[in-house]
């Protein structure tokens, strides 16, 4: 299946104008760049596949949502620990208050 012309059109505008916006810092930040694009990609398969797999409309939003949401957190949480970013908000949080 091909895409039209008018939506081939507006992907090209989308992606134009993220690499001007970003041209400055592409060079320094390139990895998140991938990952706003791996992301955007992911998400992009996932609304393909589940249109393909609910076409009788078996599945709700939330229980799509809540999927992704039970395997994000975990991921999300080994992140912050892993990076040691939970060791940070805990010290923030956990610190004396000022008198």
């Amino acid at each position: 299946m091909i895409p039209d012309y008018m939506l081939c059109t507006c992907a090209t505008i989308i992606v134009s104008g993220g690499l001007v916006a970003g041209w400055e810092s592409l060079g320094a930040d390139y990895f998140g760049y991938l990952l706003i694009w791996g992301n955007n990609f992911s998400q992009g398969i996932q609304n393909v596949y589940t249109s393909k797999y609910n076409a009788k409309k078996q599945v709700a939003a939330f229980e799509i949502n809540f999927f992704f949401a039970c395997i994000g957190l975990p991921l999300m949480l080994s992140l912050c620990v892993l990076y040691g970013d939970l060791a940070i908000i805990s010290d923030i949080i956990l610190r004396p208050k000022p008198e």
